[in-house]
């Protein structure tokens, strides 16, 4: 899984809150910003495709490496997916995002809901998130996710889609529920679900 440049997208770096540099790459030029984070072990081109789309809608969209993949700096195994996350989210406000998504994959589907109690934002997605992960407390945080949230999963994809059920049981609204009967874990979903998982992505950053 390499970290390569796509058409129309461009290499940024930002640092984390513990001096971990990260690289990223930016797509689009719209004011409202959505930033996507990838699940393991895939890295951040597992959004690409996605994130073209949301350039086309006129949206920013910002995959980024976790630390220990790609060229992002730091060891792998030391996750810390709510620092990296933050990061990326005071990367996007820096760079002028007017108002800013966060989409997370299984880890940083935790990592969605945890940033989500602490920054503001104008909605989250979790895709296959679990109730913790290194730190970040998903289930501890979702309660206190004001913002517009989505919450997705797929049947096939063990206790996880138990796990987007009990988020959204927990959580307040506004909130959606996204159930698919297959299609695995985190973005490999869009394998088997891409239109439709695709438009409730983009129905979800532009309502």
């Amino acid at each position: 899984m390499g970290s390569s440049r796509p058409p129309g997208g461009e290499e940024v770096r930002f640092p984390t809150a513990d001096g971990i540099s990260l690289e990223g790459v930016r797509f689009g030029e719209g004011s409202v910003w959505v930033v996507l984070g990838h699940m393991r072990p895939a890295d951040m081109t597992s959004w690409f495709d996605f994130a073209a789309v949301a350039a086309d809608q006129d949206l920013t969209a910002l995959t980024y490496n976790n630390r220990g993949y790609g060229a992002s700096g730091g060891v792998r195994e030391e996750y810390d997916v709510g620092t990296d996350a933050l990061a990326a989210i005071h990367f996007a406000r820096r760079s002028g995002a007017e108002a800013i998504f966060y989409v997370g994959a299984s880890m940083n589907g935790t990592a969605a809901l945890h940033v989500g109690a602490r920054e503001d934002l104008a909605g989250v997605a979790s895709l296959s998130g679990v109730p913790s992960f290194a730190g970040a407390d998903g289930m501890g945080s979702v309660g206190a996710v004001a913002a517009p949230k989505l919450f997705v999963a797929a049947r096939d994809d063990g206790d996880k889609w138990e796990f987007a059920e009990a988020f959204y049981r927990a959580s307040a609204e506004p909130r959606t529920l996204l159930l698919f009967d297959e299609g695995g874990h985190g973005t490999a979903m869009f394998d088997a679900n891409e239109a439709e998982l695709t438009r409730a992505l983009l129905e979800f950053l532009v309502a």
